[in-house]
């Protein structure tokens, strides 16, 4: 008896110990699970009971903010035997992997506007870009079409294209640019002349669209622009500005007004976004 209540006694023991020395870690690795988990749910359903929806943007932040914790604990614990750049390195990854859930559920709350809310298909786009340093940089991007959805290895100067007219004026459109299928140069012309788009950067566009709406989003309590949505198609005729704008004013829509004012603080930023070539 007095040798089973010894082991049990040294496995409790261990166990402490164990928890006393990994505690920030496993507070860490458990912060970055329980966040891929609710951002999934965010993502992947659209929630009907506001209720719901709020519990679980509750969770997301709170399980966020442990993975934050534990990492910045772990950081400190160990500053003793390993290097700044070690440390550095490893904050790193943590806010990697946090900006990276981040970007996951943002398009996927693009993918629910664009598909139930919308209807687009694969010759459609939105993007949406966060105003900062004099430039923009991307936030989001969702296509159904593969191609459409990646990135742009670049950020945008203020006054450049309809992000920049969007932002001064709070919308932009364009319904008539030429086919670059056919008519490349004159595409080119335009993109270059209309919108202050240099030639060498319209030539790379991922995305040669034709049909352009986009609008300024704004905090809702204090009514000024937080960033950019831009919808765009390679086809014309296809996007309506009156359409797109009740749009926005839908639960979809201002669900992505409110997860840019909500989640700020874990948004990759504009250095961040350049250095991984988003």
């Amino acid at each position: 008896m007095g040798e089973l209540l010894a082991r049990e006694e040294t496995w409790l023991v261990r166990s402490a110990y164990f928890l006393q020395y990994n505690w920030s870690q496993l507070l860490s690795a458990g912060g970055t699970a329980g966040g891929s988990i609710m951002g999934a749910l965010l993502g992947i359903k659209d929630w009907s009971s506001p209720w719901t929806l709020r519990v679980l943007w509750i969770l997301f932040i709170l399980f966020v903010a442990a993975a934050l914790v534990g990492a910045g604990v772990t950081l400190w614990r160990t500053r003793g035997w390993r290097s700044l750049e070690d440390e550095l390195e490893a904050l790193r990854g943590t806010l990697g992997e946090i900006q990276q859930i981040y970007t996951e559920l943002f398009e996927g709350q693009l993918a629910i506007f664009s598909s139930r809310r919308l209807g687009f298909g694969h010759s459609e786009g939105i993007s949406v870009y966060r105003h900062e340093e004099e430039a923009f940089a991307i936030v989001g991007r969702f296509s159904a079409n593969p191609e459409f959805s990646k990135k742009p290895g670049r950020v945008y100067p203020h006054n450049e294209g309809v992000i920049g007219k969007a932002w001064r004026e709070g919308n932009a459109e364009v319904d008539d640019l030429p086919d670059p299928a056919t008519q490349k140069e004159e595409y080119l012309r335009r993109q270059q002349e209309d919108w202050r788009i240099e030639r060498a950067v319209a030539e790379h566009f991922t995305m040669e669209s034709r049909n352009y709406v986009a609008f300024a989003l704004k905090d809702p309590v204090f009514s000024q622009p937080i960033a950019v949505i831009v919808f765009e198609s390679t086809e014309v005729g296809r996007l309506s500005l009156r359409e797109l704008e009740l749009a926005l004013t839908t639960t979809e829509g201002q669900r992505i007004v409110q997860f840019l004012i909500t989640l700020r603080s874990i948004e990759p930023r504009l250095t961040y976004a350049a250095r991984e070539d988003l």
